[in-house]
């Protein structure tokens, strides 16, 4: 059935049809009974006046000729309105009250008829056919007669016309059709009033589903068509309170992180999976007026910053592993951010990653008043360390000076020295932490600057009896570095791990080029670092605790420097501790940057 018919329109027809079909299937099966009771009665009231007639002749008349039997005949059929013939046992036709007595010779034999064949097997026959004689249907029953008087032995016959059985059969019909048509007409009536009554019932739950589609959940279905909708009725109140418990959670949970995002000191701006902005805060509209009407947009339309717009791309690149990224912009002068980006893994939500804004421009101002702090008092105080350490070292030069007095001369010598070396480390941390020193880079011999520096901080091996194993080939691995720095880098290591080596050891210093960056590593077989303090020894004054009133000398500051150092030169650095393939021990690694192939043949 068309799908553009309404709900209550298919019902209608529906209920009409099988009502149709019923009553068609009821009217032909009342008429093929009601004509076949009507046939069988026809059939017994034939045989009841063959039988009565055939009664008469035997025992009250007698006729001498065939003449009188035929008036006979006449007489009777007039009278019943039934066709009467006698037939004689041979088949000839003796008397038929419907044919002129004079024609009855004509008449074909009738010794062949159906009926006459049957009363000649049993008492009487009966036959339904066409009559060629009279041209109609007739009813036909047959009985042997028995000869009495001038009549032979031969067959009564009586046949009645078929045409009285369709006139009633056609009588009965008309009335169970006109019965039919009112039973029709009666439930085509029936039937829309109860599919309007359930139409309107359906509607009913239909508006009711739809409103709480369109988000009116208080909605509730009281009234149904009938107990078979219960189970719907009560599925779709059901879920509509289901749906407004989930819709009002939501909606605190969302009011109560709005709440929270928008009373948040840090600007937070929502990527999509495709980099572009889906929402921000109260505070990222101040840091960046206007942006709050960038939807839509990259952060590079909305904030005009290149590198903010490469890392954002460069974290959903990498959503899989989750690794956050984080910068420093400084959007307006004197005003910094540390920008952290973290990746969303996928969800099917269409969110890419969460940038946040935290204002870090207080931290930068005391960061710069230390250093300053720390650049200034490093160089007001070299002047007096100075003269304190003249002095001391002249008076180390009188003949006439007690040896207690030498010895605390000695003592202010030494502790002069370790301060200026420190003042000067915290100069030169102060001003790598500016960027006001620039790197010269240039194509560097590896080996060359693990040497020179190893010059430097001989004389500590050479006292502990620790030596010094450079596996890295002369004049074969170049970098692009700034030499005195990357010697100083080379330094600072291999001081460190002269210092903490075992006495009569060694330390190891080896290469591995990689893609895109030479690594080296500076190893020692020392007590090592405990692993919840490997990601602090880089800070500045920092050293291991229980190894600090053991090993003097050093000012602290010297994996502070090394860091700065590689990390301008765009490398890494780290500790591995214990060494790889040892107990004890530590292995600091750094990268650089490799040099080109010709610029390190023009230095060879």
């Amino acid at each position: 059935m068309p799908q553009s018919f309404s709900f209550r329109s298919r019902l209608i027809l529906s209920f009409l049809v099988v009502i149709a079909l019923s009553l068609l299937v009821s009217t032909w099966y009342s008429r093929h009974v009601i004509g076949k009771d009507l046939l069988d009665e026809a059939k017994q009231d034939t045989l009841r006046q063959v039988r009565m007639l055939t009664l008469l002749l035997e025992r009250d008349l007698a006729f001498e000729t065939p003449a009188e039997l035929h008036a006979w005949l006449v007489e009777v059929s007039d009278r019943q309105g039934s066709r009467l013939t006698f037939v004689a046992e041979d088949g000839r036709v003796l008397a038929d009250s419907s044919v002129p007595f004079d024609r009855v010779p004509l008449l074909d034999n009738h010794g062949q008829r159906p009926e006459i064949i049957a009363a000649r097997d049993r008492e009487a026959g009966v036959a339904i056919r066409h009559s060629d004689t009279l041209d109609k249907n007739l009813v036909y029953a047959a009985q042997m007669v028995k000869p009495r008087g001038g009549l032979p032995e031969g067959f009564l016959r009586v046949s009645t016309e078929h045409a009285h059985l369709d006139a009633r059969l056609e009588r009965t019909l008309g009335g169970l059709l006109i019965g039919a048509g009112a039973t029709f007409a009666l439930a085509a009536l029936i039937s829309f009033l109860l599919a309007r009554q359930l139409s309107t019932q359906v509607g009913t739950m239909s508006n009711m589903a739809e409103a709480i589609g369109k988000g009116n959940y208080s909605q509730r279905l009281r009234l149904y068509p009938g107990k078979e909708f219960s189970p719907l009725a009560k599925s779709i109140n059901r879920m509509a309170e289901s749906i407004q418990i989930q819709i009002e959670t939501i909606t605190v949970q969302k009011q109560q992180l709005v709440a929270i995002l928008d009373n948040m000191k840090e600007g937070v701006m929502l990527l999509s999976a495709d980099g572009r902005i889906q929402a921000v805060n109260r505070a990222m509209t101040l840091i960046f007026p206007g942006i709050e009407h960038c939807q839509g947009k990259t952060p590079l339309e909305a904030i005009m910053d290149p590198v903010l717009h490469q890392e954002c791309a460069r974290a959903l690149e990498n959503r899989e592993t989750g690794a956050p990224v984080s910068l420093l912009l400084e959007p307006r002068n004197g005003v910094f951010y540390d920008v952290g980006i973290v990746p969303l893994k996928e969800s099917g939500s269409g969110l890419g990653a969460v940038v946040v804004f935290h204002d870090i421009s207080r931290l930068k101002h005391l960061e710069r008043v230390r250093r300053d702090f720390v650049a200034n008092v490093s160089h007001e105080l070299r002047t007096p360390l100075t003269s304190i350490k003249g002095y001391a070292e002249t008076l180390q030069s009188d003949p006439a000076a007690s040896p207690q007095a030498k010895g605390f001369l000695d003592i202010i010598v030494k502790n002069a020295n370790h301060m200026t070396k420190i003042l000067g480390d915290l100069l030169n941390l102060s001003r790598l932490e500016a960027d006001r020193q620039a790197f010269e880079l240039a194509p560097v011999d590896a080996q060359a600057a693990v040497m020179s520096a190893y010059r430097e901080c001989e004389a500590l091996g050479r006292g502990r009896g620790v030596g010094l194993v450079c596996r890295i080939p002369e004049k074969a691995v170049f970098v692009l570095a700034d030499y005195d720095r990357l010697v100083q880098v080379f330094r600072n290591l291999i001081e460190n791990a002269l210092r903490y080596s075992p006495e009569h050891d060694s330390v190891t210093v080896f290469h591995q080029t990689g893609d895109g960056e030479v690594l080296f590593g500076v190893s020692d077989r020392g007590p090592g670092i405990p692993r919840d303090e490997q990601a602090k020894i880089f800070e500045r004054f920092y050293r291991v605790e229980k190894h600090r009133l053991k090993m003097g000398g050093s000012s602290g500051l010297g994996l502070a420097i090394a860091k700065h150092i590689v990390e301008r030169h765009g490398g890494r650095i780290w500790v591995v501790s214990p060494a790889t393939g040892e107990d004890t021990g530590a292995t600091f690694y750094f990268t650089m940057p490799p040099a080109s192939q010709d610029a390190a043949k023009a230095q060879d």
